[in-house]
């Protein structure tokens, strides 16, 4: 049920199938629910269970996705020159951004680009 999109998912309006069945297939590898996924070339790739492990395993032009009811620990982020986007406030299955979400702590940005959105440091 749905249409096919250039990338060849099929989806129901904005929910993107292939992505839900992607960070299922990858959380049950890992055994967990993780709340961190990492994005690349518009492919879930990885399950975390925080932000550092996520930026430490990152590519240029990577986007880290978190879950909007999971406190995490702020990371320090040294990207050696890189550009990422962290993006805040997913639901569970990390198909559409419901909230925020909260990083503990200080947040610290050596080197490299950040886009940061529906983030929360406290």
């Amino acid at each position: 049920l749905g249409s096919p999109v250039p990338n060849n998912t099929y989806g129901y309006g904005r929910i993107d199938v292939a992505a839900a069945y992607q960070y299922a297939f990858l959380n049950f590898v890992n055994g967990g629910n993780d709340p961190v996924v990492l994005v690349h070339d518009a492919a879930i790739v990885a399950t975390y269970p925080d932000i550092q492990t996520a930026l430490d395993n990152c590519s240029n032009l990577d986007i880290i996705k978190v879950q909007a009811a999971t406190p995490l620990a702020a990371p320090d982020i040294d990207l050696l020159g890189i550009a990422v986007s962290l993006l805040g406030g997913y639901d569970s299955a990390f198909l559409s951004q419901t909230g925020s979400t909260t990083l503990q702590g200080t947040l610290t940005i050596t080197a490299g680009t950040v886009i940061i959105a529906n983030v929360i440091v406290a």
